[in-house]
C-alpha cells in the first residue's frame, strides 16, 4: 500500500511537471506565475482528493514541484500562494468544497490572464510624446505597454539597465528596436547619473516578496522618493544654483583647470 501510494504520487508530480514544462514551451511569452495557476487547475480538474486538508496538500506538493525547476522562484511562489488563498477563501464545510474550489480556480485564473491586457491599455495612455524612459529587467508587460505606445505613433526613448548578471536589459533592447523605439543599454550602475535625464520609470514585477522587492534584481519597495529640507540663515544674499550630474566635468584638460575647479569647490563648501 505505501508503495502504491509512492508510485501514486512521482506519477502525480511527473504530470505536473510536464503540463507546466510544456506550457513554457508551447508559448515562451506566458509568465511563470499564469502557467504555474494553469498548472494547478489542471490539477484540482483531476484531483480525487476526499478532503480539503488532502486537496491544499496536493496543491502544495504540486508547487514545489514546480519551485524545482529553472523558472522564476518568487512568481511561481507569489503566484500560487495567491491562488490558495483566493480558492480557500469560501464556505468549503460542505461536501462538494472541491468544486467550489475549482471554480474560483477559474475565476482567478481569468483575472489573471485578463491583468496584462488591462495594465497595457492603461498605461500606455501614460506615455507622451517626446519623453525619455528609464526601464530595469526584463518585463513581459513593460514591453507590450511601450509596443502599444509605439503602434499609437507616440515618439519616445528608452534607457534600459543591463540588468546583470543575465543581461536581460540587450534582449529589452533587440526586441524595442524591431519596433522602430530608439534604446540605449546603461550599466546598472548609471541608474543615478542617467535619473535626471528620464521623466518615466517603468518596471514590472516578478514577484511580491516578504520585503517588498518586486522585480528579480536591485528594486525594493519598489521606490522611494525622498526630499532633503535644509534651512539656510545668511547675513547678505546669496544665489545657489543647483547642479546636475550633466555639469561635472568629465576630464580636466590642464592643471589650470583643475586648480580653478578646487577654487570654486572652495569657496561653495565655506558658504
Amino acid at each position: 500500500m505505501p508503495d502504491d501510494r509512492a508510485k501514486a504520487l512521482l506519477a502525480q508530480q511527473g504530470a505536473v511537471l510536464s503540463h507546466f514544462n510544456g506550457l513554457k514551451r508551447k508559448d515562451p511569452e506566458i509568465s511563470d506565475a499564469v502557467a504555474a495557476i494553469l498548472t494547478l487547475v489542471k490539477l484540482m480538474e483531476s484531483s480525487n482528493a476526499e478532503t480539503l486538508s488532502g486537496l491544499v496538500d496536493t496543491i502544495r506538493k504540486a508547487t514545489s514541484v514546480m519551485l524545482k525547476t529553472d523558472y522564476s522562484y518568487a512568481s511561481i511562489k507569489s503566484g500560487c500562494e495567491q491562488f490558495l488563498r483566493y480558492t480557500t477563501l469560501a464556505n468549503l464545510q460542505e461536501t462538494n468544497f472541491q468544486k467550489i474550489m475549482l471554480h474560483r480556480g477559474k475565476i482567478f485564473l481569468k483575472n489573471a490572464l485578463g491583468a496584462r491586457a488591462k495594465i497595457v491599455t492603461t498605461a500606455q495612455q501614460f506615455v507622451d510624446d517626446g519623453i525619455t524612459i528609464l526601464t530595469h529587467c526584463r518585463s513581459r508587460v513593460v514591453l507590450q505597454v511601450l509596443k502599444a505606445a509605439a503602434m499609437e505613433k507616440k515618439r519616445f526613448t528608452v534607457f534600459i539597465t543591463e540588468a546583470n548578471p543575465d543581461k536581460n536589459g540587450y534582449l529589452v533592447q533587440e526586441e524595442l528596436s524591431k519596433v522602430g523605439i530608439p534604446t540605449t543599454v546603461i550599466l546598472d550602475s548609471a541608474i543615478g547619473y542617467i535619473m535626471e535625464r528620464v521623466q518615466m520609470v517603468m518596471v514590472g514585477a516578478e514577484g511580491i516578496v516578504e520585503n517588498g522587492g518586486s522585480a528579480k534584481v536591485a528594486d525594493r519597495s519598489p521606490f522611494k522618493i525622498h526630499r532633503e529640507l535644509k534651512s539656510i540663515l545668511g547675513d547678505e544674499t546669496i544665489e545657489v544654483t543647483k547642479l546636475g550630474s550633466g555639469d561635472l566635468m568629465v576630464e580636466l584638460k590642464s592643471n589650470d583647470q583643475a586648480k580653478k575647479l578646487e577654487q570654486s569647490r572652495h569657496s561653495l563648501t565655506s558658504l
